[in-house]
């Protein structure tokens, strides 16, 4: 556990970055239902038994304040003998190989501003790679600009293909957390938002989005190769 005093908040308001168990169901669960009220059609919900099962997994984090959970990461585990993710990473996973997938985060409003869900994403990873898990995911919908801008620029996530999601059938982007990577300016094209075509051609060839630039009205999602 690691425990922060927030500079300028009262003394008795401290912050806890905990992992979260079973036992935590019921807070976890509290703050689903917000995050699907306040977030309609950009917050996937998801029920109690797969939050359990996520619980379970041993890697989903939360953020305590005054003994109460007001923030949370989900994150699923998937291995290779379940390969519950393999489809969608277009991949078949091997035996004892996991893979962490960030199904969602949300923050109380009345602790946003300050940093804390980037130090709880960040706890996250350290929990991750502690445990040899190198790779993790998320998934956000195509025309959420703000996520996608959010996850490139805040995060390190890049874009690694578009895919229609099992369970909804709807499309998806699928996000990657990398680390620390380098990417090729000359194998470099910025492409319209809505251009999914092109998009696909060159997630084929091995590009990622890398970032974001809205210009004028245009979403422009810039396409590089790892190097």
């Amino acid at each position: 556990m690691k425990t922060i005093l927030k500079e300028g908040q009262p003394k008795q308001q401290q912050y806890s970055f905990v992992r979260l168990t079973s036992s935590d169901l019921e807070s976890v669960y509290d703050l689903e239902v917000k995050a699907t009220e306040e977030l309609p059609g950009i917050y996937i919900a998801k029920n109690r038994d797969f939050l359990k099962t996520c619980l379970e997994g041993r890697f989903t984090v939360g953020i305590m304040a005054n003994q109460n959970l007001v923030g949370v990461l989900i994150i699923s585990i998937s291995d290779g003998n379940t390969g519950m993710y393999a489809e969608m990473l277009g991949k078949n996973l091997q035996a004892g190989e996991l893979v962490a997938f960030r199904e969602g985060s949300y923050l109380l409003p009345a602790f946003r501003g300050n940093s804390l869900a980037r130090e709880l994403a960040s706890y996250s990873m350290r929990l991750l790679a502690e445990e040899g898990i190198k790779e993790v995911y998320s998934a956000v919908g195509p025309d959420h600009y703000r996520q996608l801008n959010r996850l490139t620029r805040g995060y390190g996530a890049v874009i690694q293909k578009l895919y229609n999601a099992i369970s909804s059938g709807t499309l998806r982007y699928l996000m990657y957390y990398p680390g620390q990577q380098t990417y090729s300016l000359k194998d470099a094209e910025a492409v319209p938002a809505a251009d999914h075509s092109r998009q696909k051609e060159l997630f084929e060839k091995g590009f990622v989005g890398t970032r974001l630039e809205f210009k004028d009205k245009e979403v422009l999602i810039h396409l590089q190769k790892p190097e």
